[in-house]
């Protein structure tokens, strides 16, 4: 055991007890011995605590790391809680007795009601900070431990603090719920590390459960805010808590509990190391000793793909189960040699939605891992759009707002549109909230076009849209109202509001026609771009107006957003930051050009060269509405690497890491860190701060990530693949919230009390434009797997020397072939295969029709980063070129194309 220095000092005389471990150097509090500051070595300005602020926050029932709550009962009585942090009396302390313990603290007298003698040790294992308790059963019958819970602090605290200190010394924890293999990592949001990861210390301290710690919100920081999420604990045993206050949900893993015969003594302990990068996350947790697991395509598996699974271990598995049962299928596989080993995942045809998969290794440890299952990607998303058109098409002419015919927002939970709302926005077609509804059944006609979709979507255009929340005639002309609902009984005599809903702070109809918000423009300009798109996928499917005019509506729309009215002034707020759904403008001005409206593409241009460079010499440029976001990063990324500022764009891609993670579970694989967004857009029956899993931050960083990886020169590097897992994760995450009716959820909500959909819609759209823009499949030689692919099934033939790719994503019209570093892009039909033959250096990529759509396509090819083999040279002659691409006919059975690998000398 390594040890630089260790000693115990008061801190100006009371503050605090000061240890410095190899890895990390830290404080406790003086008199309750709880941990106040924890800075690694590599980094010393930073800390993961809250050092700066804990005078703040040091009062009852404000929970920290090192302290501990239980939930136990004798027989079958009721259960009884003790946390120590309900009362902070003065606790006594023992120095300590060995060179490796810092601190030994006897927690007894909070504990003496439940008959419990209880010590909490804090030690240094290697250099890195232990945590460890003790339990004792102090009397003569049985006690059981069914709920025991260690909060685990880091500095998530953003409130009266600026967006650069937030960025530089904050950061966010999240779970791996995987029993014996769970952890938790905590990500400095600079992206860049240092980071940390807390592990088992202790055999038994299996990660059952993530709870959030409810604290009283009146506290000068805004506990549990837009400006501070709130603290989280690492749940051992859940049995007490699934019977008691989650008792309405279904938990992540089978609760358990521990019985203490008398005398006996059980020890739990976590285990706090630091990771230099967000990439050696998995690494780090492996030279720990647990196990690993690397889904691919990541945790939600539709039925048409057949996924991988590796495990990295010391112990093989005994058993391998999921839950329901058969749900899912594993088979082992042969790959390289390594500490290795493979498996392909299968998808039951009855299984849908939530499978927990259990693996026992032979050295008695279980880790959990957690699955979606859906539908193929390609049904599931057409079952998205027969939701939007049967049961969210508002037709009722008589309604005073003017709201018909429309896509309205939905609730799931009364089968019924959400005509009424105190958010105004909601009901009212405008915000993400209001507008999503619209968005997704227009994002969807660009990826499947469906003809009663689309004239559905025209008459929404031609009777609600244009001349309705959009203005048509006047100075405000192509201004987009912040909603067509509004509260103004004294005006609406004939209208019949819900005397049930809160409508307090609901806009007037003053307020309702303002146009001042940026956001809404993105939303409105999609949905005219949508329908373009969608006569590029089908051509002759647009009937009410010649295309062009929506293409023209699309770029007008983003161009007033970002002009000034006529005294001035500018047309709309937040001009400057970026924008969810933006990254689609990037095609909007390619299209204009390609239409002859390249002066309208230039002006656009020319809007967004200033705005990036307003980001690039900016020390924060992801800026937004609310205190912080992770939703700018979006913008700020596609201008950067538009106008060839990779600095910037590399900027983002640190800020993301900060945001996002992968992990074994279909939640928190590719999230993105929101907590606030069901307040603004979700039920209001569970309104309120939480963290959202899989809202539209999800698919929107992917974009940034999966383009990002498409740049690099080593794809196959940890840091290059860990991109392509994260980004992956987030662009598949929307297909989960889409149940089997085709209803689109706008959240899962992430507390243990509930874990399930959020009954609205609310403002899904974004996360489904996300999607749309991320959908393709990749193929990737990885060290240790060997041939992997992403989207795709996998043919794998070495006698031949060739490895296939049958795109199984939801669009498949965009491949990416990492080894070449060719990306490949058409704009109709399907990408029906590709083939790789790394023996004679050809690729072969297989195009046909969708069933009676159109037979001719272009298709773009690019080899977007610089890799080592070589370059690209097509083959297949003959073909014309057509805006910035080439014309291929796809008659069936479809047309192949063929490339050759010119290599570097």
């Amino acid at each position: 055991m390594m040890l630089i220095s260790l000693f115990l000092s008061f801190l100006n005389l009371a503050d605090a007890v000061v240890f410095n471990l190899t890895s990390v150097n830290g404080q406790l509090t003086n008199d309750s011995l709880l941990l106040r500051s924890l800075r690694p070595v590599s980094d010393p300005t930073f800390d993961f605590s809250i050092d700066s602020l804990f005078h703040q926050r040091n009062g009852n029932n404000n929970y920290h790391t090192g302290d501990v709550s239980i939930k136990y009962r004798r027989g079958n009585t009721a259960w009884s809680t003790i946390s120590t942090a309900a009362n902070r009396k003065a606790i006594l302390s023992q120095l300590p007795v060995s060179q490796s313990t810092i601190a030994t603290t006897d927690l007894s007298s909070i504990f003496h009601n439940a008959g419990l003698n209880v010590t909490r040790i804090w030690a240094d294992h290697n250099g890195d900070l232990v945590l460890i308790f003790n339990f004792t059963n102090l009397e003569s019958t049985p006690i059981e431990l069914g709920g025991l819970s260690f909060p685990l602090e880091v500095d998530n605290i953003f409130t009266q603090r600026t967006p650069e200190f937030v960025q530089q010394y904050c950061s966010f924890i999240d779970p791996y719920i995987g029993l014996d293999a769970g952890y938790a990592q905590v990500r400095r949001l600079t992206g860049t590390g240092p980071n940390m990861v807390i592990t088992p210390f202790i055999a038994g301290t299996h990660f059952e459960g993530w709870q959030f710690l409810s604290e009283s919100k009146a506290q000068p920081l805004k506990y549990q805010s837009t400006t501070y999420e709130g603290g989280y604990g690492w749940v051992v045993h859940t049995k007490a808590y699934v019977e008691d206050e989650w008792a309405d949900a279904q938990p992540w893993n089978n609760p358990s509990s521990r019985i203490l015969t008398p005398n006996e003594t059980a020890s739990y302990g976590l285990r706090f190391t630091i990771v230099p990068s967000v990439s050696e996350i998995e690494s780090t947790v492996s030279s720990l000793g647990f196990p690993v697991a690397i889904g691919i395509p990541g945790y939600i598996i539709p039925k048409d793909t057949v996924g991988r699974l590796y495990l990295n271990l010391t112990a093989r598995p005994s058993s391998i189960s999921a839950t329901p049962i058969d749900a899912l299928q594993f088979t082992e596989l042969a790959v390289p040699p390594s500490t290795w080993i493979g498996y392909s995942v299968t998808a039951s045809d009855f299984a849908f939605g939530r499978v927990r998969v259990s693996i026992t290794y032979s050295d008695g440890r279980t880790q959990t891992l957690h699955y979606w299952v859906t539908e193929n990607s390609t049904a599931i998303v057409d079952r998205l759009g027969e939701h939007a058109s049967a049961k969210q098409w508002f037709t009722d002419a008589s309604d005073p707002f003017k709201r018909a015919p429309s896509i309205m927002s939905f609730n799931n939970e009364t089968d019924d549109l959400v005509l009424q709302e105190g958010r105004a926005w909601i009901p009212g077609l405008s915000d993400e909230g209001g507008a999503g509804s619209f968005v997704l059944m227009a994002m969807k006609q660009t990826m499947n076009p469906v003809t009663a979709e689309i004239n559905q979507l025209e008459e929404f255009v031609e009777k609600t849209v244009w001349g309705g929340l959009q203005y048509s005639t006047g100075d405000n002309t192509n201004g987009v109202k912040k909603s067509l609902f509004y509260y103004d009984p004294e005006t609406m005599v004939n209208f019949t509001y819900d005397p049930f809903i809160n409508w307090q702070g609901t806009w007037n109809q003053t307020a309702a026609t303002h146009t001042n918000r940026t956001y809404d423009y993105v939303w409105v300009s999609l949905l005219y771009w949508a329908l373009y798109k969608a006569s590029r996928v089908q051509p002759g499917i647009i009937t009410r107006k010649d295309p062009t005019w929506y293409l023209q509506k699309a770029g007008e729309t983003v161009n007033f957003a970002f002009r000034n009215n006529t005294s001035g002034l500018p047309n709309t707020l937040y001009t400057d930051l970026g924008l969810m759904g933006e990254s689609v403008w990037e095609s909007l001005l390619g299209d204009l050009r390609f239409e002859d409206m390249g002066g309208l593409a230039i002006a656009l241009e020319e809007i967004f060269r200033k705005r990036q460079a307003m980001w690039a010499n900016s020390t924060d440029p992801f800026g937004s509405e609310a205190p912080w976001d992770c939703t700018g990063q979006e913008g700020v990324y596609t201008w950067s690497q538009y106008f060839n500022d990779s600095a910037t764009a590399a900027r983002v891609i640190n800020s993301i890491h900060g945001f996002d993670l992968t992990v074994p579970h279909w939640g928190y694989n590719g999230n993105a860190r929101r907590y606030w967004d069901f307040e603004t857009a979700g039920n209001p029956k569970l309104a309120g701060i939480e963290r959202l899993i899989h809202h539209y931050g999800s698919s929107l960083n992917a974009i940034s990530l999966l383009d990002y990886y498409r740049r690099s020169s080593e794809p196959s590097s940890r840091d290059s693949f860990y991109n392509l897992r994260v980004g992956y994760g987030g662009s598949m995450a929307p297909l989960s919230n889409i149940d089997g009716n085709g209803f689109g959820a706008m959240a899962f909500h992430s507390y243990p009390e509930t874990l399930a959909w959020d009954s609205y819609t609310g403002d899904y759209g974004p996360s489904f434009v996300g999607h749309y823009q991320t959908s393709g499949s990749y193929l990737v030689q990885h060290p240790d797997f060997g041939w992997v692919t992403f989207g795709g099934n996998l043919a794998v033939d070495s006698a031949k020397s060739t490895v296939t790719v049958y795109p199984v994503d939801s669009l498949r019209r965009r491949a990416y072939v990492a080894p070449l570093g060719l990306y490949v892009v058409i704009e109709s039909g399907r990408i029906d295969s590709y083939t790789w033959d790394y023996s004679k250096k050809v690729l072969e990529m297989v195009f046909k029709p969708l069933s009676n759509k159109a037979q001719e396509t272009i298709f773009w090819f690019e080899q977007t980063s610089s890799v080592a083999l070589g370059r690209m040279v097509l083959q297949t002659d003959g073909l014309t070129p057509s805006r910035g691409g080439l014309i291929l006919h796809i008659p069936p059975p479809g047309s192949t194309i063929t490339w050759s690998l010119l290599e570097r000398v």
